[in-house]
């Protein structure tokens, strides 16, 4: 038996006890990943079926590490999928009793509001779950565990979520109320933030992108796109080049800034940035007479597709989501990165449109009622 397996085996063991605490299982945990690099693709994958079964099983706290230690396994050429079952379905208890914890924290920071003292203001500013967590879990002692367990389930669950698109969708239809219920837990927990923004990357989703004043539309593919940020450079490459082949015109963003946003570390764009070379719009901005707002004007920006947002706040139409590109309002920088290191993004162009389909669409969308 290989020292990998060996690691594996103790750290079954030690997490299956009630008595183990959590530093003993970490510990354990920290040897499994010490013992990762050597072993097969064959054996990951036999290792992280046993570690699965443990996750189901095991109380919260040796589950949550335990889900990290796979995580740190995929990392290393595990297969995501095996092990993502076991910690969804531990995540989605867990969100549920952390959400409750989190509520109380705050309904504690309320009443002491509401007591007539002297304590500094700053304190109404100050996080509710680190000013009466230990407090709140002198009553709420599961729901307590669960709120600290959701940093290792999470960042478990993202490692595996961000390495399998098939996982990603089968979660969206699978488990529906694990994106709401890392949401409403987002406020107070920074690692839920990122599950849910996870939970809501759209892959192999079909988009319908306009440009009004070139009279120019694509039908595009995007998969794995954590943030805007990251459409807006992959976009812009997609759909610039050579306007007498269909193309709109424009400067495509640096190949390295591309490549950082696509399947590469940030540091491949080497120190670049570029800048937008469209303003991205939601379809209700296209005016009656077919055109979009100038560029200057902010009070469209209610329409307005930011940067700061995701894929999936793009407004639909008729069930597909369609982005109207203008001129940019300003000299916009866009920082190359991935939100996902793990997660390969891709935005392609599936056709161009024809003049009179690109009409259609225009009329359809100035057309619809608001």
């Amino acid at each position: 038996m290989s020292k990998f397996s060996n690691a594996v085996n103790d750290l079954i063991a030690i997490a299956s006890s009630p008595e183990a605490e959590p530093t003993e299982i970490k510990a354990a945990a920290t040897l499994v990943c010490n013992a990762v690099a050597r072993p097969s693709r064959v054996e990951l994958d036999e290792e992280l079926k046993r570690l699965a079964d443990t996750i189901a099983t095991a109380d919260l706290p040796g589950a949550a590490i335990i889900a990290i230690c796979c995580g740190a396994i995929v990392e290393k050429g595990g297969n995501p999928d095996i092990s993502l079952e076991a910690t969804l379905s531990r995540l989605s208890e867990t969100l549920t009793l952390a959400q409750f914890f989190a509520e109380a924290c705050e309904e504690a920071a309320a009443d002491d509001e509401d007591k007539d003292d002297k304590t500094d203001d700053s304190d109404d500013e100050e996080d509710p779950v680190q000013r009466f967590g230990e407090q709140v879990a002198e009553k709420m002692p599961e729901n307590s565990n669960a709120y600290h367990s959701i940093e290792a389930l999470g960042m478990g669950a993202i490692a595996m979520l961000s390495r399998s698109p098939s996982a990603r969708k089968n979660v969206r239809k699978e488990h529906p109320e694990l994106a709401a219920l890392a949401g409403d837990l987002a406020p107070y927990h920074e690692r839920a933030y990122f599950l849910q923004r996870i939970l809501s990357v759209l892959d192999d989703e079909r988009a319908v992108v306009l440009h009004p004043d070139q009279k120019k539309g694509y039908r595009i593919r995007m998969s794995g796109v954590g943030t805007n940020f990251e459409l807006f450079i992959l976009l812009a490459d997609a759909v610039i080049g050579d306007t007498a082949q269909g193309w709109l015109g424009g400067q495509k963003p640096d190949a390295d800034v591309v490549a950082a946003c696509r399947d590469q570390p940030a540091e491949a764009a080497k120190g670049k940035s570029t800048v937008g070379a469209f303003n991205f719009y939601n379809w209700k901005a296209l005016y009656p007479d077919g055109t979009l707002p100038a560029p200057g004007d902010y009070s469209s920006s209610k329409d307005w597709i930011w940067m700061e947002g995701i894929p999936a706040d793009i407004t639909t139409f008729e069930g597909q989501r369609v982005i109207l590109l203008g001129p940019p309002p300003y000299a916009r920088v866009l920082q190359p990165g991935r939100c996902f290191d793990g997660m390969v993004a891709d935005v392609h162009v599936d056709s161009q449109m024809s003049a009179e389909e690109v009409e259609e669409w225009l009329a359809k969308l100035r057309n619809a009622p608001r």
